[in-house]
């Protein structure tokens, strides 16, 4: 199908990984991180390395903040408490908690076993 598309595809380079994408998000449940922590926090960027160094279009990154009122409406991440004060990542396939992570290896180790890596 897509060497039909190659005349469209030479014309509109960035039209393939827009389709992949879709096609990608389409194929597999929605992943979700909700980052419990500074966003700013060198150790917070250290530890989303793992997912900017891949391609994986069907992951949003949510930051959370627990004294913001923004978030008291937000019922899925009503209670997400960083566990050591560090930063920590809470990883959802569809909606359901499937782990955490404070480190970059957990990080990797879980999106593994969510086959995403």
């Amino acid at each position: 199908a897509v060497l039909g598309m190659k005349k469209q595809l030479l014309a509109h380079p960035r039209s393939c990984s827009h389709l992949l994408s879709a096609v990608d998000l389409h194929s597999q449940p929605g992943l979700e991180i909700v980052v419990v922590g500074d966003p700013a926090a060198a150790s917070t960027k250290q530890l989303l390395h793992p997912l900017h160094t891949r391609l994986c279009a069907r992951k949003v990154i949510s930051y959370y903040i627990p004294t913001e009122p923004l978030f008291k409406d937000v019922a899925y991440m009503n209670g997400l408490n960083s566990k050591t004060g560090d930063t920590t990542l809470f990883i959802f396939e569809d909606w359901e908690l499937k782990g955490t992570a404070t480190t970059a290896k957990e990080l990797k180790d879980a999106l593994m076993a969510l086959h995403v890596a």
